[in-house]
């Protein structure tokens, strides 16, 4: 895929993505800390991961869901507290996304993340 259309296609994703969100949970763009896109080679395919912050009202998004996009493309949202817990234990469904994925979007955490678990692995 060229990179222009590809680029084009994550930016129409990312349009998506946010609609999504709105709608079905109340996330608003504020909300977001980070968007990731990952290629799920498994699927030839890019998929999204998006860290969300402290709602308006100081909700805190604690859990996490995976929702899919009319491409098929899959979006893992998940709460500031749920990453930090699940980078402490290496969980793999969020490390592929933190160590190969493409900021979008970053408020500063990625650096963060990828550092941490780097520091976790040299101690296993």
């Amino acid at each position: 895929m060229a990179e222009d259309s590809k680029t084009l296609l994550v930016s129409k994703n990312v349009k998506e993505i946010l609609y999504l969100l709105n709608k079905e949970s109340g996330v608003l763009e504020r909300n977001i800390q980070m968007i990731l896109s990952y290629e799920n080679k498994e699927e030839d395919k890019t998929d999204f991961f998006i860290l969300l912050g402290d709602s308006e009202n100081g909700d805190k998004w604690d859990g996490y869901s995976v929702k899919y996009l009319k491409s098929g493309s899959k979006v893992i949202t998940i709460g500031n507290k749920l990453l930090d817990d699940y980078v402490e234990i290496l969980h793999t469904f969020i490390i592929n996304p933190i160590e190969n994925g493409f900021p979008i979007f970053d408020r500063g955490h990625l650096q963060k993340f990828r550092r941490k678990i780097k520091k976790i692995k040299s101690f296993n």
